[in-house]
């Protein structure tokens, strides 16, 4: 699907970002959210363990994935309409020691 189709879903808010470790965790080079860039969780972004930890925690998550920033929103698409993720994305914390 091309983009302008895709943004017809009026998904909101939607943020599409490109991954950090290229899809090497969450299996995606962009990832699309139904949520807000300040929601995001830091652990996406953070060093290799947490990262890991946090795509391993979420890999029912509804959270798109895709090699394109459009193949992203298409499956985050895909799987808003499916209904069957995990309605709650699960935060890592660093542990102290």
């Amino acid at each position: 699907m091309k983009l302008i189709e895709l943004l017809e879903y009026d998904i909101y808010p939607l943020t599409i970002i490109k991954d950090r470790y290229t899809g090497v965790y969450s299996h995606g080079k962009y990832t699309a959210w139904n949520i807000s860039f300040e929601d995001i969780p830091y652990a996406i972004d953070d060093e290799d363990t947490e990262c890991r930890s946090f795509w391993y925690s979420n890999e029912n998550a509804c959270i798109g994935l895709g090699d394109t920033p459009e193949d992203a929103l298409e499956d985050l698409i895909r799987k808003i309409e499916a209904g069957t993720y995990d309605r709650e994305i699960r935060t890592i914390s660093k542990q102290k020691g």
